[in-house]
């Protein structure tokens, strides 16, 4: 008896990976007859997988079901049996046929309604974008502004006799000393203009 992980193994090297190479070797060809062939069984296949899905989950009980879905992906692919379009040709083309405008005004509508709803995720994200753009540019001016005023009350109150915040603040040097040479230049300016 063939268990899940065996099954879902041979079905997806015998029902993805051999006809991807084959499809591979039919588009690098040319061949047109080719090229339809594997189209036709990549539809067979994506209507085989979607069933599947459910089959794991309400019919895998049932005795012989991954054997028999290694035998239905073989025979999908036999050239002698050419499974896959005579399903095609059975099944998927009247049902499709008969459901074409229904599935193709869904899919329209799907597209807007993703269309629509990515706008409007992009337009919030952006916003959100902004908001906390803006409060970070906020945070960080006052976080300046408080540095700036510490910066100024440290060198007023080291410079000057009032020790008050409006002090005025004389220029340093970077090892600290405070720089005397604009003091005696505006001393020498006020007295002479008496």
């Amino acid at each position: 008896m063939v268990g899940f992980y065996i099954s879902k193994t041979v079905c997806n090297v015998l029902g993805f990976l051999y006809p991807a190479y084959k499809s591979f070797k039919a588009v690098k060809g040319g061949d047109y007859a080719e090229q339809k062939k594997w189209l036709m069984f990549w539809v067979v296949q994506g209507a085989f997988s979607f069933a599947e899905f459910y089959g794991d989950i309400f019919i895998s009980w049932l005795p012989m079901y991954y054997e028999a879905k290694i035998a239905f992906v073989i025979w999908l692919l036999h050239p002698q049996s050419q499974g896959a379009e005579l399903v095609y040709e059975k099944f998927v083309v009247p049902f499709l046929t008969e459901h074409e405008r229904a599935i193709d005004t869904q899919l329209t509508n799907a597209g807007r309604e993703a269309e629509r709803r990515l706008t409007e995720a992009s337009q919030e994200t952006a916003e959100q974008l902004r908001k906390h753009g803006m409060h970070i540019l906020q945070k960080g001016s006052e976080l300046v502004r408080e540095k700036l005023q510490e910066r100024l009350l440290e060198g007023g109150q080291g410079s000057s006799s009032q020790g008050s915040a409006g002090a005025a603040i004389e220029p340093r040097h970077n090892d600290g000393a405070v720089d005397t040479s604009r003091r005696r230049h505006a001393g020498a300016a006020s007295s002479s203009d008496q």
